[in-house]
């Protein structure tokens, strides 16, 4: 039910970082994969309610298995949370702008 579209790589310094990161269909990011440290395999993080906290971890020997077990682990679901909403902080909105030096005596 969700296909994952796979974002690319992003650059750092001329260099790609080596994690990947997918979204699904409405553009939600829910997995990065990367390569494991010690060179042993492929780390899967999946995000399905969008927090980091609460990830489902795998660990695949390849790039393309651990890509491929996401894409049929997405298939059988629908990855769709609500988007978080920005909290105001209590200062916003009420400091009056500062008036610069002099402005009294401008006309």
């Amino acid at each position: 039910m969700t296909t994952v579209t796979w974002l690319e790589r992003d650059n750092v310094m001329g260099a790609p970082l080596p994690h990947q990161f997918g979204a699904a269909d409405n553009g939600q990011v829910f997995v990065m994969v990367r390569e494991r440290a010690d060179g042993g395999g492929w780390r899967i993080s999946l995000f399905p309610d969008g927090k980091r906290d609460g990830a489902i971890e795998r660990v695949a020997a390849s790039e393309a298995q651990a890509k491929r077990w996401v894409e049929r682990w997405a298939a059988n679901r629908t990855i769709s949370y609500p988007v978080p909403e920005r909290k105001r902080m209590p200062h916003e909105g009420e400091v009056k702008p500062r008036k610069p030096k002099g402005a009294e005596d401008r006309s």
